[in-house]
């Protein structure tokens, strides 16, 4: 005897070859506007970077106001990454996601498939090679300044420590 079963019912819509292309330029927008943000932010943590860096070279030594500074361009720096490669929403996988629509739908679009592979590539040459020393960096400077907060504070209580005049581990230079 033959067994019945039900299967979730499947939708299929059907839209002009227009339509398509303005669903492809506004998603393609979305993710150029979510790249401004990604490059938005990391300026931001660069001049905060660039801020201690140029301090320490001024003054030759640990500010307490650099241990948040260093904190606000590690946020920074975060939210940069998981803008890139988030697995949920990130732009690595809009981009993918966009490609992959369009090669489901056989479309011609040469010019925002060429685009959006160079950018795909761009976002995994970020994600891979530039970020992570940038980000080993931030926490190398982020552990010394809060160690330099700790000594400072063991200063005033009356111990001492000549460590705390070394400047901090940064480079300052961001992409």
């Amino acid at each position: 005897l033959g067994q019945e079963t039900l299967s979730p019912p499947r939708r299929i819509s059907l839209i002009s070859t227009q339509d398509m292309q303005s669903r492809l330029v506004q998603r393609q927008g979305g993710i150029l506007e979510q790249l401004t943000e990604v490059l938005r932010l990391q300026r931001q943590a660069r001049t905060l970077i660039g801020e201690v860096s140029a301090r320490q070279a001024d003054e030759g030594k640990w500010q307490p106001r650099d241990l948040d500074v260093l904190q606000s361009a590690d946020l920074q720096q975060r939210q940069v990454q998981r803008l890139l490669s988030n697995p949920d929403d990130g732009l690595a996988k809009q981009i993918e996601s966009l490609l992959a629509e369009l090669k489901a739908n056989r479309l011609g679009e040469e010019g925002i498939s060429s685009r959006m592979q160079s950018l795909q590539k761009q976002v995994r040459r970020l994600t891979d090679d530039v970020l992570p020393p940038l980000e080993e960096q931030l926490a190398g400077a982020l552990k010394t300044a809060r160690l330099r907060g700790e000594q400072e504070r063991n200063k005033n209580d009356g111990s001492d420590c000549a460590e705390g005049d070394k400047p901090l581990p940064l480079q300052g230079g961001t992409e």
